[in-house]
This record gives structure tokens, C-alpha cells and sequence, in this order.
């Protein structure tokens, strides 16, 4: 998967990925491969925003990722 060889070739160069999708259910998607490839947890390595999400979580996500 292209997604998971960028991210391993991002981790040895010490870069950030931030990922955007339209759809919630990609996301998901993405989110739990992250989990079963490389062991992360949401809220720890993966930083999970959408839309719906309340303006002081998302400020949070964003001061996390930062």
C-alpha cells in the first residue's frame, strides 16, 4: 500500500504525514491499518479530525500535531 511505504519512508527522514480525505469511513479505514501495520494508537501517533468535531478538540489536534 502506497500510504504505509510513505509513512515508513517519512519516519526514517523524521517528517510528519497528514493525511485528507472527503470521506469519513477512509479515514477510519486508514486509521486501523495504521493500528494493525504499526502498532499507534488515535491520540497518540494518529491525530484523527473531522468535521464534526468540536472547535477546542480540533485546536487540540492541531497544537498536538504541531
Amino acid at each position: 500500500m502506497f500510504l504505509i511505504d510513505f509513512i515508513r519512508f517519512s519516519e526514517t527522514v523524521k517528517e510528519k504525514v497528514l493525511v485528507f480525505s472527503q470521506y469519513i469511513d477512509t479515514l477510519e479505514l486508514i486509521r486501523d491499518q495504521l493500528s494493525a501495520v504499526f502498532g499507534w494508537t488515535e491520540g497518540e501517533e494518529i491525530l484523527y479530525m473531522h468535521g464534526q468535531l468540536q472547535q477546542k478538540f480540533r485546536q487540540r489536534l492541531i497544537n498536538n500535531f504541531n
